[in-house]
């Protein structure tokens, strides 16, 4: 029993350091990208590769959030988020073909 709460111990531990690693990525990506907007760059980024980012970007939050529904016990398929993220993937195709 101690051995599987120790295993359960350390999946949690790594899974608390890969989910800070992410949230500090994020958190560049956006500062970047409100940098960019206040520079004034945005306008010298062609409008494809900001619907990639901004597709790139809702896809993520969007399983972060289906994650963070797991971690309370719910059911992400039956979430409205469900949906969205069902639709970022048909957004992405429709890019690759642009």
């Amino acid at each position: 029993m101690e051995a599987e709460q120790a295993e359960v111990q350390a999946a949690l531990d790594i899974f608390g350091e890969k989910l800070d690693a992410l949230e500090a990525a994020t958190r560049q990506v956006l500062s970047a990208l409100d940098e960019l907007r206040a520079n004034g760059g945005e306008d010298d980024v062609p409008p494809l590769v900001r619907a990639r980012v901004d597709a790139t970007l809702a896809y993520a939050l969007s399983a972060l959030f289906c994650m963070y529904l797991r971690t309370q016990g719910q059911d992400p398929s039956s979430h409205p988020v469900r949906e969205e993220i069902g639709r970022v993937p048909d957004l992405g195709c429709c890019l690759r073909r642009a």
